[in-house]
């Protein structure tokens, strides 16, 4: 994903522009808070049934339940 949607970005808009900013997205995914962490807070702060779940790879979703 990182290498293909930019250049797929760059084909489509007809913008080198759009590619580094692209280019700029998946970096900066790459530097997220990692999923274990966010679990790990939410749990350490009351939340049960902590989850995370994931769409096509790219998409994160957490969820829990108050206590």
């Amino acid at each position: 994903m990182r290498g293909v949607v930019p250049q797929i970005t760059r084909i489509f808009r007809r913008s080198p522009e759009a590619q580094v900013l692209m280019r700029y997205y998946w970096d900066t995914i790459e530097h997220c808070v990692p999923p274990e962490t966010i679990l790990s807070a939410l749990d350490q702060t009351g939340f049960e049934q902590v989850q995370w779940n994931t769409q096509w790879g790219i998409l994160s979703e957490y969820t829990g339940i108050a206590r």
